[in-house]
């Protein structure tokens, strides 16, 4: 457990539940502003003591709306902490994209196209026809986002029943943290959000 005070708030951050269990944890450098930079570099670096202190061994995946920044081995818990620190150097801070709608709720949109296919008559068929376009294009892409390249390549270099835990503005990389999200929790993945 790890404690901070912080505008007279008390933070704190338990991983006992993973003790022992291989972890990846999964950073979006990049941020809108100094205030989000302060932010974030907080939570990852509150996040890295609390698995150091649990002794969970953790890959680190960072990387920006240009491309993954950095995938490690996996890493014992002092190490994973000197690293944290030094990716926190790497943040940046770029302008947040103006969003129009919110991240896609896929097993919502899945649940929609099973119940379509379900029903006899041409204009469920179109509906889902065009739902599937819909969710193709979301997986087309998820998989060429940063975001998916980091997750996938550290689960390469970690323990593949690794737990995934996001340290992320939700910026650039909020559909495919949403969709990822979805998928690897109907693979067995626990993934927890900072």
């Amino acid at each position: 457990m790890t404690i901070t005070i912080k505008h007279n708030i008390l933070f704190t951050k338990e991983f006992i539940e993973f003790h022992g269990q291989p972890a990846v944890l999964l950073i979006n450098l990049a941020v809108g502003d100094a205030e989000e930079a302060d932010e974030l570099t907080q939570k990852t670096i509150i996040t890295a003591i609390s698995l150091a202190q649990e002794q969970v061994p953790t890959v680190i995946a960072a990387y920006d709306q240009n491309g993954i920044k950095l995938v490690t081995s996996t890493l014992q818990p002092r190490q994973m902490v000197v690293q944290s620190l030094e990716i926190t150097k790497e943040i940046t801070i770029v302008p947040n994209p103006t969003r129009y709608l919110n991240s896609p709720d896929i097993s919502r949109l899945r649940a929609n196209i099973s119940r379509l296919d379900a029903v006899e008559g041409d204009s469920p068929k179109v509906l889902s026809q065009l739902l599937r376009i819909e969710y193709s294009n979301f997986i087309d892409d998820v998989t060429i986002s940063p975001a998916t390249k980091a997750i996938f390549k550290a689960l390469n270099n970690g323990n593949i029943q690794s737990t995934i835990v996001v340290v992320s503005k939700l910026n650039h990389d909020a559909n495919a943290i949403t969709v990822n999200r979805f998928l690897m929790t109907r693979r067995g993945y626990a993934v927890v959000a900072v």
